[in-house]
This record gives structure tokens, sequence and C-alpha cells, in this order.
């Protein structure tokens, strides 16, 4: 699950020391122009599973990165999937939710919205919650994708819902962030963060935390929703936080991690890197976070005191968010690879570039609407001039919260 649980924390209580070196890397034989690393990874066993600009859902070998089966929709796969129990539940551009058998690569179930999904999926007591462009919270029976109940907006919902006992969190692109009771979508509260969001709520010890298109980065409380306090960025920010040890750690469009005090909004280090991080949220790996930026470098600083340990450069702009399991860090890049990272001394390195023979591809689904979507910009070319144009995101999910989502240079927005 994007965050690794309901609560949307991005943290992982051991420590991955750097360096790291490319336990294997998954090059699709797919040209970059027509497949797009979209959502972030997720890990269940022995397999990692990533959405695709090319509508397919991918379910590669953690071991050595081969493909095990391939399902495909209708549409890119920017949302990050959520795997409970050998079902892996994933939003599409052509508008569906599905729930996909992870040992056999089979539809289980598919639940159509009114457009596209940039949104990632929450599970919590047998319901799925997911956003829609439609300006929707939809929540569904996890096990026959059954309407339950959904909840109108009145805004793009690219932000990934958060679930704490019986409500659930999530914003719009309006600028709202709401409350609603996760039984039966009544609204408990909302308010109001003065710009676009996308990021999805981080919630830790009876608080929420956001960023907002305000540059703003929000503590608020998570019952009644009244802000505690505000971080100035200085930038703006689509990224989610990741919270450990009573501190909140968040990207920017000013070039930097920041680490800031749950408690009071105190500054406690801002670490520069080569280039924005637009919404890709960071990952904490005990003493250590990893983050990844449009330069297309791997990050590692520490957690304390924001120092840069290590960095690794994939050569293509990065977009998701990293996924850490079994020691092991996993990435998109806009290269078209999957990289699997470990600190194992002399580990070698595998390139899969084709299909396997015996890789299971499921059937196409039937057409679904698609929205125009501005170009990708050309994975090899200098961030800063991609920059101008429009560019595909996650947002750690939700976005990047993975959430794959279109952003512009920040003063056309």
């Amino acid at each position: 699950m994007l965050g690794g649980d309901p609560s949307r924390g991005f943290h992982r209580p051991v420590t991955i020391t750097p360096p790291l070196e490319v336990k294997w890397k998954y090059a699709p034989r797919i040209a970059s122009e027509s497949f797009y690393v979209g959502s972030s990874p997720a890990v269940y066993g022995d397999m990692v599973l990533v959405g695709g600009r090319d509508g397919n859902l991918t379910a590669l070998g953690t071991g050595d990165g081969k493909v095990v089966w391939i399902f495909q929709t209708k549409g890119p796969v920017h949302s990050s999937p959520t795997i409970i129990q050998g079902t892996a539940y994933v939003g599409s551009d052509d508008g569906y939710v599905y729930a996909v058998n992870v040992d056999t690569g089979k539809l289980v179930w598919q639940y159509k919205t009114g457009d596209n999904i940039w949104s990632s999926p929450t599970l919590s007591r047998g319901t799925i919650y997911i956003g829609s462009n439609d300006g929707n919270l939809y929540a569904l029976d996890s096990s026959t994708g059954t309407l339950k109940w959904k909840f109108k907006a009145g805004s793009w919902i690219v932000s990934s819902p958060t679930v704490v006992e019986d409500r659930v969190y999530f914003a719009s692109d309006g600028g709202d962030l709401y409350a609603l009771n996760s039984a039966t979508g009544e609204l408990i509260w909302s308010r109001f963060l003065e710009n676009r969001v996308w990021s999805t709520p981080s919630y830790f010890e009876g608080r929420l935390y956001v960023n907002s298109r305000s540059s703003y980065t929000y503590s608020i409380n998570a019952s009644s929703g009244a802000i505690l306090w505000r971080y100035a960025l200085g930038y703006a920010s689509f990224s989610s936080v990741a919270i450990a040890n009573g501190i909140v750690y968040t990207n920017s469009e000013d070039l930097h991690v920041h680490a800031v005090n749950a408690t009071n909004g105190k500054s406690l280090w801002a670490s520069a890197t080569g280039a924005g991080m637009y919404a890709n949220t960071p990952v904490v790996a005990g003493e250590v976070i990893y983050a990844t930026a449009t330069d297309g470098f791997l990050y590692a600083l520490d957690a304390q005191h924001g120092a840069m340990l290590w960095k690794y450069d994939t050569g293509a702009h990065i977009f998701s968010s990293p996924a850490i399991s079994d020691g092991i860090i996993y990435i998109h890049s806009a290269d078209d690879s999957v990289y699997a990272f470990a600190n194992q001394a002399n580990q070698p390195r595998e390139i899969v570039k084709l299909l396997p023979e015996d890789a299971r591809i499921s059937p196409l689904l039937p057409e679904g609407p698609q929205s125009e979507r501005p170009p990708v910009p050309d994975a090899h070319k200098n961030p800063s001039a991609d920059l101008q144009q429009w560019v595909i995101v996650t947002l750690g999910g939700a976005l990047g919260v993975v959430l794959i989502v279109l952003a512009r240079r920040r003063h056309h927005v």
C-alpha cells in the first residue's frame, strides 16, 4: 500500500545503510515514448507490481526483476497498486478500478467511475476507498466491487484516501481537505487549504499532515479540522509527507528535503538536492531518508541532520516514490526502468529487457473514456528545460501520494 499502511506514514523501522548497489534493473522492450512508468511500486511476497503509461499493471519477481505476468487496462496506470491478501487493487485512466488476482494476474472484478483515476486505493475493513477525477470518492466492497457509497467533492480527487479508525480523510484539487465517516460517507468536516491539494494526508498521533499548492505544509487536528500550524516551504509541493520519530519530512519545488518538528512546525533542517521533487514523497528507512528527484537521482540523507550520505544517477527523470521491502528499495524511472537497490556488496546486476515466454498476459478490457494528455517530456532531456512543459508526476502517491498527476511550472499554475 502506498505509504505502508492506511495512515500513510511512509516509514519503515529498519535502516537500510548506503551505499547501495543495483540488484537488478528491469528495462521493458517497449520504447520509452510508449511506456511511461507512472505509479510507485508495490511489493507483495516475491513480486513487485508497477503501473505503466502503456496501460499495463506488471508483476516482476523481486529476486531477478523478470516478468511474472501482465494485466492490461485501456488507459495509462498512474494509480499505485494496493495489495492485500492476494488481491491487487488499482485505478486506471480508463476510469475503472480493478481487482486483480496477484497469483495469476487475472481479473477479479472491475468498477467503472466517471473519469480518469490517479488516486491510489486504500483498503480498510473490507472496503476499498479511491478517488476519481470525476470528483467523487468511492467506497467499494473489496470482495465484489459493489458500490457502498460515494461522496461528491466537486473537484478532481488526485489525493489518495487515508483511513484511521472510523474516518476517511482525503483532499481535492479545489483545495479542500475532507473528513468523512468511513462507513456511511457522511461529511464530518472540511477545511480549505488556500490552494490546490494533490497531497495525500498522513496521520500521526491525532494530527493530519498535508502539503498544498499554497507552499505550506499543514498540521491539522484530525478530530476537528482546525489548523494547528503551517510551515512555509517557500515553493509549492504536490508531495505527501513522511513521518517518523516526531519529525515530518517533505519534498518541495525549492530543491530541498525539509525536516520539521511534528509538534510545533519548527524547521529542523533543509537539505539541498539537484532538482525539484514535485510529488515524489520521501521514505524513511530507520535513520536514513530516501528521496527521488526529477534530476534522476535517488538520494540518501541522514534523518537526524540532513547530511547527504549517498546518491545514484539513473540517467532519467524520476516522478515516483520509493518502495521498501525486505531490505530492498524499488524505484521507477522515466527511462522506462524499474530498479531494485540493496546494500549487499558485490551484488550481481541483471538487466531484464525481454518478456519471458512463460509470462502471463491478461486480455484487454472494454474500451473506457480517455482524457487528452499533454506530451510527456523526453526522459533524457535536462530537467529544467522540461519543466517549461507539462509533466506527469507521482504524488507519493498521493498521490505518491504515488499518484500520477499533471503539473505545470509554478508560475503557470
